[in-house]
């Protein structure tokens, strides 16, 4: 191990210990909330169930897809990302944008997890997501905010830049992370308006004050770390840094 990747896995140590003096609602991590918790709970049997964007690693797993006897659809760009998905886990598969795909209403459950900020066009990508469910089918999706620090970040810098610096302090994202973003609407209230003006009825919000892109350097952390509180005390779920939404198709 190089003095760099110590140094930068000695600062993730102290930046991680910090996080344990906040309060919880400050440091629930978004994305593993929205996989073990958020999720679960709208599993049923026998459902179809629709992953927007999961591509190679969609959310089920072969062992509860065959125990509850769910049907799983997959939506990606990528029909190289489809591909690679374990060997018979999508039951259809639909290379597309969803901003572009329209479909059947056939699908009582729908997954679509940060996807949404990679979207150009996200009012179409909702049209799309209501097009796939049936009256009273559910949407979850979790969405990374663009009023997070690290989003207007990467919207600032060009994206080799982003790439380079990402990839080497955090080697695990590569073939996760690194996709262009845009946040197009991708703030709690703007989804909510969006939701409702393409027939969806809110069930479920939770929002999430934590991220580790600031981790590698501890004193960037703590500012970071204190910048939330401030935006948490003065502009409430606006200042999330991801949000995870349930919607029912009306």
């Amino acid at each position: 191990m190089s003095f760099l990747s110590k140094f930068f896995d000695f600062q993730k140590q102290l930046s991680l210990k910090l996080e344990k003096v906040f309060p919880k609602r400050l440091i629930i991590d978004g994305n593993t909330d929205f996989i073990n918790s958020f999720i679960p709970k709208f599993l049923k049997k026998e459902i179809i169930v629709c992953d927007v964007g999961g591509g190679r690693t969609p959310f089920l797993k072969k062992e509860v897809k065959s125990r509850l006897n769910i049907k799983l659809k997959g939506i990606d760009k990528d029909i190289f990302e489809l591909n690679s998905a374990p060997n018979g886990i999508y039951d259809e598969k639909f290379p597309a944008d969803i901003s572009l795909f329209r479909g059947k209403n056939d699908v009582d459950l729908l997954i679509c997890q940060a996807v949404l900020e990679h979207v150009k066009e996200i009012k179409s990508a909702f049209v799309g997501l209501r097009s796939l469910l049936k009256k009273g089918g559910i949407a979850l999706i979790f969405v990374p905010s663009k009023n997070a620090v690290y989003a207007k970040l990467n919207m600032f810098f060009p994206s080799q830049l982003k790439q380079f610096l990402l990839f080497n302090i955090y080697p695990e994202s590569i073939n996760k992370q690194g996709h262009e973003a845009f946040y197009k609407n991708c703030t709690p209230l703007e989804i909510k308006k969006l939701a409702s003006e393409t027939g969806f009825q809110i069930i479920e919000s939770r929002f999430y004050y934590t991220s580790y892109y600031f981790t590698f350097l501890f004193p960037l952390h703590l500012l970071w770390r204190f910048w939330t509180m401030v935006i948490e005390c003065y502009w409430g779920v606006q200042g999330a840094e991801t949000f995870s939404i349930a919607f029912k198709a009306e």
